[in-house]
């Protein structure tokens, strides 16, 4: 008889260390998908400010807005000149 109440008792033996290695694999988890997330939304997500291959491919649009007639002179210039001020 003594032999099953050791065997039911065992889970509560562990004392501290087994909420120790709880905890730790808690972090380890919770550490994992923060970092995937962040992996994820850097990898798919839009840089925060312009980029140079995009204002590249505005300035290019805008270009051929006006070779095309759609846009005046003025106009053309006053949006090449708003594009480029914001390096």
């Amino acid at each position: 008889m003594k032999g099953v109440l050791v065997m039911m008792d065992w889970n509560d033996g562990g004392g501290a260390g087994s909420w120790l290695i709880i905890f730790t694999i808690m972090i380890i988890f919770w550490g994992g998908v923060a970092w995937a997330v962040v992996a994820v939304v850097r990898r798919n997500g839009s840089p925060s400010g312009p980029t140079s291959q995009g204002q590249a491919n505005a300035l290019r649009i805008l270009d051929d807005r006006f070779a095309r007639g759609e846009i005046d002179e003025q106009e053309y210039r006053s949006l090449r000149d708003a594009l480029q001020s914001h390096n």
